[in-house]
């Protein structure tokens, strides 16, 4: 969560997963780039947003190689040999089988792409996206999940005339060049990978976050993250389309978005960017917390009850910073986290039993981070003590500490989702993954089976939707509810504000013969509208249904629900 600027290292700074998901299809797709299709995932391809995550485990970080960089030597295309900078052993394959031997289903690779930009239309270096490739490749044939990112390209507003990357400011012009720059190195690497298969995930943001030369914006308060997250959500969507229009197997292949730092409490202001892929989002985060245990340089060791309790409070399955996502159908993937190394095995020990049970509860990886420094390896007169994250010797390919590695991979095994992370009976379900849908005939909102097989004879289906335009531009907003254009007897529309019924009209097919479906008579205008489950209607809409129209949705929330 926090950056030390040093040579040896840098950043430290659904639905139940199904336990079989986790370990029966790693084998099912060499994951290479020579025809390999989302055909050959086996059960990937089929897997909701929270099953995707669930499977996916716990992880490791090759921290301080690839996302090595240096601001001082301006545009320079630094080449390969930036990875060894920060006193890493240069990755190689037999590192990566060791890390997948010991049980680790998944590696997150961080990189930085701005020191390797060949020129103004951000051209990314050839011979360094190969080795990226290489990487990549090592760890999918060791069949891992791989996480792939843009690491440590977020700069300073002073930053971007001589340096390539982006900013997170309000400057209408730096906003343009920065998406400018996402927008193209996205395109480069969704199209160098876009025929691997689904156990590659883009993460498309690192931490993002304003940042100035006096402070590093780790510690935003919420009128700067309502400020900011707006603007992440924003570049968010330009990397997702970017990635989307590669086509190949990167038209439904998971995505991961942070909101601003990616620290859990740091969401104000932000929302799900829309996507044209559906149920494919995953929320991206890091949390090396409790922050005094976890971090901090103060000789916190033990880790005490009131540790334990704040990470109870971090998963707590219901009304969290984290099960707000779970419980919406997002899958939700920690890619850092780690407690350092203060000589304090024991109290290691605790925190990987606390942090990794209590994650997997609510079926959230968790990635751990791996900078190379431990108490005993580490620089007595550099070394920090809230900086030793060492866990991979890469020099012997052992482990530093085995019994708290094999700690972290028993604590991490994929667990059923309990009753606890889904609504309550009497708990509002919103549809997060749906918001930002814009319809016009034909592209609907559809809501599928596993939230609508909930409903019961009295539930309330609640929609707030903002208007389109008409063929003349005209503001416009027009919904009926259907399934596949066929009735789902649904008739009756109420206004939220009043709750009174609004009027309707019965549709007409083509041929303009009445076709049994309803729709708001005229341009009702933005607002909120719900309708009721009845008996009558109950039957098909417990089989999903489509809202249909021409509108914009801004929310979808389910109540009254069934458990």
């Amino acid at each position: 969560m926090k950056i030390f600027r040093g040579k040896h290292f840098c950043k430290i700074a659904s639905v139940f997963a199904a336990i079989l998901f986790a370990f029966s299809f790693l084998s099912c797709s060499d994951g290479s780039d020579s025809g390999s299709t989302l055909a050959q995932d086996g059960n990937l391809s089929s897997m909701t947003s929270r099953e995707f995550a669930a499977a996916m485990t716990v992880g490791w970080n090759l921290g301080n190689t690839l996302d090595v960089h240096d601001n001082s030597k301006g545009k320079e295309k630094l080449g390969i040999g930036v990875q060894t900078w920060w006193g890493m052993k240069a990755p190689t394959e037999a590192m990566i089988k060791k890390v997948a031997e010991k049980g680790f289903k998944t590696i997150r690779v961080p990189v930085s792409w701005h020191n390797h930009i060949t020129d103004e239309k951000y051209t990314i270096d050839r011979e360094w996206m190969a080795h990226v490739k290489k990487v990549v490749r090592w760890a999918i044939d060791a069949g891992m999940f791989v996480i792939l990112n843009v690491h440590h390209d977020n700069l300073t507003a002073a930053q971007m005339d001589s340096l390539y990357g982006y900013c997170i400011e309000e400057d209408s012009a730096l906003q343009e060049k920065s998406k400018a720059y996402l927008s193209a190195v996205w395109k480069q690497i969704a199209d160098e990978f876009k025929d691997f298969d689904g156990h590659l995930v883009f993460e498309v943001l690192n931490e993002p976050r304003h940042i100035t030369e006096n402070d590093q914006g780790f510690n935003p308060d919420e009128d700067e993250l309502k400020k900011w997250n707006p603007i992440i959500k924003d570049y968010e969507e330009t990397c997702i389309s970017a990635i989307r229009r590669t086509g190949g197997n990167n038209e439904s292949r998971f995505i991961m978005v942070p909101f601003c730092v990616a620290h859990p409490t740091r969401s104000a202001g932000w929302s799900v960017p829309s996507d044209s892929a559906s149920g494919k989002i995953l929320i991206s985060t890091h949390a090396y917390d409790p922050y005094l245990f976890a971090m901090s340089d103060d000789a916190n060791k033990e880790f005490t009850d009131e540790f334990k309790g704040a990470l109870e409070h971090l998963f707590k399955t219901s009304g969290g910073d984290l099960s707000k996502w779970v419980n919406q159908g997002y899958g939700v993937v920690m890619g850092e986290a780690s407690a350092s190394d203060k000589n304090n095995t024991d109290g290691r020990k605790k925190w990987i039993g606390s942090y990794f049970t209590l994650a997997s509860k609510l079926g959230i990886p968790v990635i751990i981070w791996d900078n190379g420094i431990t108490w005993d390896t580490g620089d007595a007169e550099k070394r920090s003590v809230g900086e030793c994250h060492g866990w991979f010797n890469r020099e012997t390919l052992e482990w530093f500490y085995p019994s708290l590695v094999d700690e972290i991979i028993e604590k991490g095994k994929p667990v059923a989702v309990s009753s606890g992370t889904e609504p309550s009976k009497n708990e509002p379900l919103e549809i997060a993954s749906l918001a930002g849908k814009k319809t016009s005939w034909g592209n609907d909102i559809s809501v599928g089976t596993e939230y609508a097989a909930r409903l019961k004879v009295g539930s309330k289906v609640s929609f707030t939707v903002a208007n389109n335009t008409d063929a003349e531009g005209n503001a416009y907003c027009k919904f009926r509810v259907t399934k596949n254009w066929a009735p789902c007897g649904v008739s009756e529309y109420y206004d939220a504000s009043t709750n009174g019924k609004i009027a309707v009209e019965e549709a007409k097919d083509e041929a303009g013969n009445p076709n049994g479906t309803y729709e708001n008579a005229g341009s009702v205008g933005a607002g909120s509208y719900y309708f009721l489950v009845t008996a009558e209607n109950l039957g098909k809409l417990n089989g999903g249904f489509d809202i249909m129209g021409n509108f914009t949705l801004t929310k979808l929330v389910l109540s009254g629900l069934s458990e």
